[in-house]
């Protein structure tokens, strides 16, 4: 996967997908295969993490110390 996707996404793009993040950091350190469930004008997604580097491998359970969203600006 291109890590420079979302490079050219707008704002609200990268927003939902930090948001998405955020809620998966949360989730790994209580569930073994972590998921979240939307729900957009009637339809009912689920998103499984499959990874998240060095933080989160579904084979390789594996989470850090400190929270990695905690970027400095």
């Amino acid at each position: 996967m291109n890590d420079n996707l979302l490079e050219n996404d707008s704002q609200p793009v990268r927003n939902f997908i930090a948001d998405l993040l955020e809620q998966f950091n949360d989730k790994i350190e209580v569930s073994d295969e972590p998921t979240v469930q939307l729900e957009y004008f009637g339809a009912k997604l689920e998103i499984k993490l499959i990874s998240f580097d060095g933080i989160y491998e579904a084979n390789n359970r594996k989470s850090a110390s400190t929270n990695p969203l905690d970027i400095d600006e």
